[in-house]
């Protein structure tokens, strides 16, 4: 039977379905004609019917059962709330007209609180029907049959935990007397509910009362989220706001209030968890609009496209449960126990709600993180994990997406080439008591969280218990006689630094670029010349901002002094930071591809107090995890593909997942039978591998203090000469100040560390020095900042070379010139579905990162999945 398509309006008419292969109409609700055992649906209500119009196979009774004629004698119309369940003409006249006393207090009072808490919809009699006389329905946790309850119970979480059938027997059956009542035959409806086109049968919209998502959602109209005006736990009232300029502000898409409010309001909640765009809310990474279905969900779930107030009611129930205890697993049986809806559509709603789930679990939106299955659980059903994945690399790419499948019920193996797990995470261990009990850890690859809200390090850490430090905004800035820079001086060059990045956003066409680069003198291709040399036809961000300036100069009249003008390549040393190389290597273009591709991680920057080694062995927990085997040969022409490692061992698999650093792949160490596409082979090496290099240095005081103050998380230096650039600019304190003092550290241990680094032209120049002389260099710093003091030797210290690291070689990846955001999503591209690709360099929106990385390892277990 085609499914039926409605388009409903749900508060004034009446609605009513015809049995019959023609549609019966009537000019009025109040005129229709009484045909024997019929139903029929207004034609002004439903359109595109076709002749297998049908409604529970001919047979009709009333679910409401209001009126005590309603049993006596059978009527013959009926109006279609479900297929299965109707009211009957008596019944709706009594509803109608004939109430008494405390039944209309009752429908008054529903009446009331459907309009004061800001509905879209009028309060219609059919909604009444559907909110309040349908009788609840309720699975058996023993046989798992759903049985119909008297309508005297009013469903709770704790009675859908504990439902059997024996708590309604004498309704199922008098003569058992609460025994053996598993053995009633189910209802016929039941199963007739969980066809397809049951739900495009509807009369009116499936909305939940009481959803744990209500607090998330009180400035949206209810009908829009899937949610009833009278659950208990919906009130806009909470945020001082009327319905009237609720609905006005709503209607303007201007924000009601801050996510800080909707913290207040949902007990147990992170602060770094906003699951929920609130309205005229942009910009936030990993957040959902809770009133309309985005892409992957309209494609996944298109049955849902036109009427979608179930699938949102549902999903936003889902999401709400998970980020209240992401502890635990959300599943089918807790999502369930909230699921409040009168009525057969209940059976519905906790059928789909498994689809919904899966559809969240395999896109990493829910049951992700540092959680694992017991042993013998599954996340996914058995037909979605029949394969084998290897997966080559046991950073943190390839350990999401190894964790991942493996709580999917999936068959992994991990091949690491050296003799850690994690890749370019490694956390160094400072010993900073005599007594070796307090100990400061810190990274010597990833330390922050950059953006920490909906972040998915947040979440593990909040599922691990570890603590995030925020870190303040406010840094003091030294010049290289030790004198603190003017806040006046500071703001001034601040401004016209971000001026010049603004300037610099204005995208030009390549080839208004290219033509400005070969018309500078420093630059003039032929066909002779070199690729090193053809790369520098892209003008490089370094050259744009340097052209920026002079046009500045010239255009504006700005001057600035000699300290300014230090304090400008203080600022260009901070951008090579986070690009992970020299701006002069640096595509003008697309060097912040991602900004404008797609929402960031807001919320401020956080320190990891126990570093990121917890997060990565609670992802490897469980895993076989094969170290020492670099993968020497990939042959991926049969139908499993073959890996073979250095010392000649072989692995085969349905599907593998390369998680490997942009410099393996740029390398050839890995043989690929058949050879990559050549598209892929040139987006690899397009981009660029940065290299930023970190000191750390353990001092017996916290000499600093005096000068620096005691509640500074930083402090930068500004670099005396364009060379120095990149050059211990910024030490960071650690312990920051306030986890000292919260810890006993302070108290405890006199002594701290300073942590720097080096980054741009930089970082490959001390590649070059030996260790004590960059020792001696950022002493030599420290010094010029603090002249005033004795600067002790360290205690301890480390110097990373990632460089230098084997099988690494690099720190993160870059938009190298002449290269595009495009080329990350080339990278990341599957070939022929059996060979997938992970890490920071194949995630376009979030490259550099701990977050890209571990995001793109759950998207390619996704992929492998649905391969």
């Amino acid at each position: 039977m085609k499914p039926l398509k409605l388009e409903i309006n749900f508060v004034h008419e009446e609605t009513i379905v015809d049995k019959k292969k023609s549609v019966q109409i009537a000019k009025s609700p109040r005129k229709r004609r009484v045909l024997g055992g019929e139903c029929f649906i207004d034609a002004k209500l439903l359109k595109n019917v076709t002749q297998d119009a049908s409604c529970c196979n001919g047979f009709f009774s009333c679910a409401v059962k209001l009126s005590d004629n309603c049993s006596i004698q059978p009527c013959k119309t009926f109006m279609h709330l479900t297929p299965g369940e109707h009211c009957c003409e008596r019944c709706h006249d009594f509803i109608q007209n004939r109430l008494d006393k405390a039944d209309q207090k009752a429908f008054k009072h529903w009446q009331t609180k459907w309009s004061s808490n800001g509905a879209k919809f009028l309060p219609s009699q059919e909604m009444y029907i559907a909110e309040c006389l349908l009788p609840f329905w309720a699975e058996c946790t023993s046989c798992h049959k759903w049985r119909e309850l008297p309508k005297s119970i009013n469903l709770t979480a704790d009675y859908v935990r504990s439902f059997t059938c024996e708590l309604v027997g004498e309704m199922l059956d008098p003569k058992l007397n609460g025994k053996r009542c598993c053995f009633v035959p189910q209802d016929k409806r039941v199963l007739k509910a969980m066809e397809y086109c049951w739900i495009n049968q509807l009369t009116v919209p499936t909305l939940l009362k009481d959803s744990p998502a209500a607090p998330f959602l009180g400035a949206y109209f209810p009908e829009s989220v899937g949610l009833s005006p009278t659950s208990a736990n919906y009130d806009p009232y909470k945020l001082g706001r009327s319905p009237k300029s609720r609905s006005k502000r709503h209607d303007s898409r201007k924000p009601l209030y801050t996510q800080g409010d909707v913290i207040l309001n949902v007990p147990g909640l992170n602060s770094f968890f906003h699951p929920f765009y609130q309205p005229g809310e942009t910009g936030k990474a990993l957040c959902v609009r809770p009133d309309v279905m985005e892409e992957d969900e309209v494609l996944e779930f298109p049955e849902f496209f036109e009427k979608q107030s179930m699938y949102l009611g549902l999903r936003n129930l889902v999401v709400s449960l998970w980020n209240m205890n992401p502890k635990r697993f959300v599943t089918t049986e807790v999502c369930s126990e909230h699921l409040i809806v009168r009525g057969l559509v209940r059976i519905r709603c906790v059928q789909e709600l498994e689809r919904i789930i899966d559809f969240l679990t395999r896109k990493g939106a829910v049951n992700t993180g540092a959680l694992r299955v017991s042993p013998g659980q599954k996340l996914l059903p058995d037909h979605s994990n029949k394969k084998d994945v290897i997966v080559v690399g046991a950073g943190i790419a390839g350990l999401a997406a190894a964790s991942q499948l493996h709580n999917f019920g999936t068959n992994v193996t991990v091949l690491e080439a050296s003799k850690r797990i994690g890749g370019r995470i490694n956390d160094h261990e400072f010993v900073m008591s005599e007594e070796g009990e307090k100990k400061l850890v810190i990274g010597r690859g990833a330390s922050f969280v950059h953006g920490a809200t909906n972040n998915p390090v947040t979440l593990m850490s909040h599922q691990l218990d570890l603590k995030l430090n925020r870190l303040r905004t406010n840094c003091h800035l030294y010049n290289h006689s030790g004198e603190k820079i003017p806040h006046l001086v500071d703001r001034k060059v601040e401004l016209y630094f971000n001026k010049l990045l603004e300037r610099a956003s204005v995208i030009e066409s390549t080839s208004e670029i290219q033509q400005r680069a070969l018309e500078s003198p420093q630059t003039s291709c032929t066909a002779e010349t070199p690729n090193s040399v053809k790369e520098k036809s892209f003008l490089s961000l370094g050259d744009r901002l340097e052209t920026i300036q002079k046009e500045l100069s010239a255009d504006c009249d700005i001057v600035l002094s000699q300290e300014e003008e230090d304090m400008v390549q203080f600022h260009l040393g901070n951008l090579e930071f986070p690009c992970g190389s020299s701006l002069e290597e640096v595509d003008a273009v697309h060097w912040d591809q991602n900004d404008d591709f797609m929402d960031q991680f807001a919320g401020g920057h956080c320190l990891l107090s126990h570093g990121y080694s917890p997060i990565v062995h609670a992802l490897a927990r469980g895993l076989n995890v094969v170290t020492e085997s670099p993968v020497a040969s990939i042959d991926y022409s049969d139908e499993r593909v073959l890996v073979r490692t250095a010392d000649g061992t072989r692995y085969t698999a349905d599907r593998v997942i390369m998680a490997l650093p942009l410099t393996v792949l740029q390398s050839k160490r890995i043989q690929f039978t058949p050879p990559l596409p050549r598209r892929k082979v040139r987006a690899i090496n397009a981009l660029g591998a940065g290299l930023v290099e970190k000191v750390a240095l353990h001092f017996p005081s916290r000499f600093w203090e005096r000068k620096v103050g005691a509640n500074q998380d930083y402090f930068g230096h500004i670099p005396d000469t364009k060379e120095d650039r990149g050059l211990f600019t910024i030490f960071y304190i650690l312990p920051p100040p306030s986890v000292a003092r919260r810890s006993g550290v302070a108290e405890d241990c006199p002594g701290g560390v300073l942590m720097t680094v080096v980054s741009g032209q930089a970082a490959r120049r001390v590649a070059h020095m030996h260790e004590s002389e960059i020792i001696a260099k950022c002493l030599f710093v420290l010094s010029m900042i603090f002249p005033e003091e004795h600067i002790p030797d360290p205690m301890s210290h480390f110097v990373t070379r990632w460089g230098e690291e084997p099988h690494i070689n690099m720190s993160y990846s870059f938009v190298k010139c002449g290269a595009s955001g495009a080329d990350y999503d080339t990278i990341a591209k599957p070939v022929q579905d059996k060979l997938f690709f992970a890490g920071e360099c194949t995630n376009r929106a979030y490259p550099q990162t701990v977050t890209g990385a571990y995001l793109s390892g759950l998207r390619e277990a996704n992929n492998v999945i649905c391969s």
